[in-house]
């Protein structure tokens, strides 16, 4: 059980009838405001036991009240009028689901007092009570254990650091993409000793996947197609397609089909092709990889 403090508040000291203060006066502690019985069991600040309260030099009264005792007791100074006194901490009125019975309309009724606590009992519409008992609403009858069995949740994780992906639950223990996102990558690596620029990119979002590539085909002297890039499990296109935007002397991009399970873009330099040149391209195309196990290159920004 638990001692209540009682006192020691503003409210609490012992003055006189011309309002001085009066240090180390005695009270008794009684049960009611008038008969009842006199409180013993009393400790003082320090644990000591007491048969009355004295207050203090300054004129503050404090004590612990019985062990278990939360209730108002009341001082009586031997002026003739005894005052009320309460715990400073006194516990919260607990709160119990009583009944939960079938009716016409929903209804809920309040019953008990802040000592002994409060009872709630529930009316619910016969149509739902089938389905809802004291059972289903009493204390601890949810958990994050139940809600994540039994509900549709959303989970966000971080599969590779950089990237971010964001799962629902179907009420078993599968999760489902609905959302994903690589973030930007760069430092990727080409084909053939070709260096990508700082200025190349590739990133997934969703399904979706866009690059943005630069490449120096300065140490290249030949025309023809030159593979630039084995796009890496996890962005490599359903389909071939071309891109939507290239840049350099004669020069024409194509995608070509998969080769040995990986996606290789090609650049093919046409016979107009003389001078040493960057290659500039940018493809968006839609991918069936699930999410990727590892990512390429260097983090430029993370998922989003």
């Amino acid at each position: 059980m638990t001692r209540r403090l009682y006192g020691c508040t503003p409210a609490d000291f012992t003055i006189a009838p011309d309002g001085a203060l009066v240090p180390g006066a005695t009270v008794s502690v009684h049960d009611a405001r008038t008969g009842g019985a006199k409180v013993a069991d009393l400790t003082d600040l320090a644990g000591a036991p007491i048969a009355e309260p004295t207050s203090d030099t300054l004129g503050l009264v404090a004590f612990f009240g019985p062990d278990g005792l939360d209730k108002t007791l009341w001082l009586d100074t031997g002026i003739g009028q005894r005052l009320a006194i309460k715990p400073v901490d006194p516990p919260r009125a607990p709160l119990r689901l009583g009944t939960v019975a079938a009716g016409p309309a929903a209804g809920a009724a309040l019953n008990g007092d802040p000592v002994a606590g409060y009872t709630l009992d529930l009316t619910i519409p016969g149509a739902g009570i089938a389905s809802i008992g004291t059972a289903q609403l009493a204390d601890g009858a949810v958990t994050l254990a139940k809600l994540a069995a039994d509900a549709h949740m959303i989970r966000v994780t971080h599969p590779n650091t950089d990237d971010k992906l964001v799962e629902v639950s179907d009420g078993t223990a599968a999760w489902h993409r609905i959302y994903y996102d690589s973030g930007s990558r760069g430092g990727l690596t080409l084909e053939g000793g070709l260096a990508a620029t700082s200025n190349s990119r590739l990133r997934r979002v969703g399904s979706t996947v866009t690059l943005s590539m630069e490449a120096d085909f300065t140490a290249i002297n030949a025309l023809g197609s030159h593979p630039i890039l084995s796009v890496p499990t996890g962005f490599r296109p359903s389909f071939i397609y071309l891109p939507n935007a290239v840049y350099g002397a004669n020069a024409e991009a194509v995608v070509n089909t998969y080769l040995n399970g990986a996606a290789v873009l090609t650049v093919t330099l046409g016979a107009a092709f003389r001078e040493p040149a960057y290659v500039r391209a940018h493809w968006t195309w839609v991918t069936a990889d699930p999410v990727p196990t590892s990512l390429p290159g260097t983090r430029v920004t993370a998922g989003a």
